[in-house]
Formats: C-alpha cells, structure tokens, sequence
C-alpha cells in the first residue's frame, strides 16, 4: 500500500467528474439539468470543492464548450476528451491525464471519481469515503455500495493509477471492481442509486425533491 500517515484533515487527493457523455436516451444535456437551483454539474463540482481536494478536474466530451461556459467561475481543471464516444475508459484515462500534469502529483495519494448526474451524492458522503480510505489498510479501491451493487463515487490508490491510466474505452469503473474485488472496500450510501439517464429518472427525482423540500 501506498497510503501515508497523514491525517484525514491533510488528505491529498485529486478528483475527478466524468462528464463527457452526451445524453442520448435523455434527449438533452443532463449536466445542464436543474436541481434544487443549480446544474448537476454545478452541484457535482460543488459536492467536490468542499472536501478540498488537490484539485478538481472535470472531464468534458460531447458539451465541452457548454460546459466550459457553466463552469468558467469554479475553480476546476477542464479536461477535453475528443475520444469520449468510445466509452467511460477513455474519460478516465482522459482524468488521469490531467492529474499527471498537476504540480503537486508527488503529493496525491488517491483520485476520487464522481459522475456528473448523481445528484444526491453529498459532501459528507465524499467524507466517509476518505475516511474508510485511510483507516482501511487493506483496500485500494473504496466504493459506494448501493442497490446491491457498488459503484461511484469510488476512491483510488495510487498504486493503480498505472491501470487507470491504460483502460480501455470500453471499460470503467464496474470492470475495475470485479477485477480488483479482493482490494474493494464499500461505504454505503442509497443515494447513488438516483442518477439521471432518462426523463423518467428525472422527474422521479424532481417527485422525491418536491416529497422531501416541498
């Protein structure tokens, strides 16, 4: 393991939004959706500048200039995958890519990948994970669990940053679980099940917000 004695409250992690999709089976930009007065990207990047990472990076692809725009005043990194058709691979190569040109990448212990159309991932969540990430010395990989399954957002060690940076497009966060399981350790949290592909997932969790604020 790679992991330093650092406290939690020095931790040295980059992270990184993959947002490249283009929104197909919704029919418009999902990073550009309203929820509860902001963006999904807005609230993604927002959910991640407060744990105060190293540095935040967002992966663009389809709506890069769109999203260029929506973020021009956050502090985050844009990262432009022309290749992003080819799958959630090359984004994450894409992310890991930037990180190897920040001036502090001696420092980073760990990435943390977010998706951009989670919208109830909080900030206290990305907390837990942290934490999970440096009490557990076994695990290289901390997941969220959720429906049975686990996903993002997910912590990586820098020992797999050589793997991460190599996936092949066609692969992602799913395949590095089953091929990493014995390295996996999982935070729940249910409201990572929520994420937007379709206008039906959309309105059920504008139903939910009304249920919950209204």
């Amino acid at each position: 393991m790679n992991k330093q004695q650092n406290s939690i409250s020095t931790v040295k992690i980059a992270v990184i939004i993959l947002a490249a999709g283009s929104s197909s089976r919704l029919g418009k930009p999902k990073q550009l959706l309203q929820f509860q007065n902001q963006t999904l990207i807005n609230g993604a990047v927002k959910a991640a500048l407060a744990i105060r990472p190293e540095a935040v990076i967002v992966v663009s692809g389809f709506l890069h200039q769109e999203l260029v725009t929506e973020l021009e005043t956050l502090p985050v990194i844009i990262s432009h995958n022309k290749n992003w058709s080819e799958g959630m691979g090359s984004s994450i190569e894409e992310g890991m890519k930037a990180v190897n040109q920040l001036e502090s990448l001696g420092e980073i212990e760990a990435v943390l990948f977010l998706l951009s159309d989670q919208p109830l991932i909080t900030e206290e969540h990305l907390q837990k994970l942290i934490t999970q990430f440096y009490i557990d010395k076994r695990s290289t990989i901390i997941a969220t669990g959720y429906a049975e399954t686990q996903g993002v957002p997910a912590i990586f060690d820098k020992s797999l940053f050589p793997v991460l940076q190599n996936l092949p497009g066609n692969k992602g966060a799913q395949w590095l679980f089953k091929t990493y399981s014995e390295q996996v350790s999982v935070v729940p949290f249910e409201g990572a099940a929520i994420d937007i592909d379709t206008q039906e997932d959309y309105d059920r969790l504008l139903k939910l917000s009304e249920k919950k604020y209204g």
